[in-house]
């Protein structure tokens, strides 16, 4: 009977034993689980913000290209206006040299017609001049042989 009684006991003891230990592997699956999900939770919050950071920097990276891009056609456009500006600049003093070339032309070709005409009166004048010398010697040589006549 005593026997018994302690069998009765440790029966009891191993259902409970058994039954805490079903309570126990329970809440160690629980636990376990709350961990899992806790841990999957924080890889995929870890894999969202390197997706987010990856977006950015991709974002980043494109919006520093669009403005190299931008820099680089602004500089084009600064080069053409140079080279636009340059070339106005040139013709414009082409033109200019043009322009004095032909003042300068200009006033050679009447100072030329200057001299020209110059030359022309002062042949004109020592013509006249040489024209009145010979009338007056022709005259003296006149005077002189009708002085010779009256003198015979």
């Amino acid at each position: 009977m005593h026997e018994s009684r302690w069998n009765k006991k440790k029966m009891k003891k191993k259902k409970m034993t058994k039954k805490k230990m079903k309570k126990k592997n329970k809440m160690k699956k629980k636990n376990k689980m709350k961990k899992k999900n806790k841990k999957n939770i924080r890889k995929n919050m870890k894999k969202i913000t390197k997706k987010k950071q990856v977006e950015e920097e991709d974002k980043e990276e494109e919006d520093e290209e669009k403005e190299d891009e931008e820099e680089v056609e602004e500089k084009k456009k600064m080069k053409k206006m140079k080279i636009k500006k340059k070339k106005m600049m040139k013709k414009k003093m082409m033109k200019k040299k043009m322009m004095m070339k032909k003042k300068m032309k200009n006033k050679k070709s009447i100072r030329k017609k200057n001299k020209k005409n110059i030359r022309k009166n002062m042949k004109k004048i020592t013509m006249k001049k040489n024209k009145r010398k010979k009338k007056i010697r022709k005259k003296k040589k006149m005077n002189k042989k009708k002085m010779k006549k009256k003198k015979k």
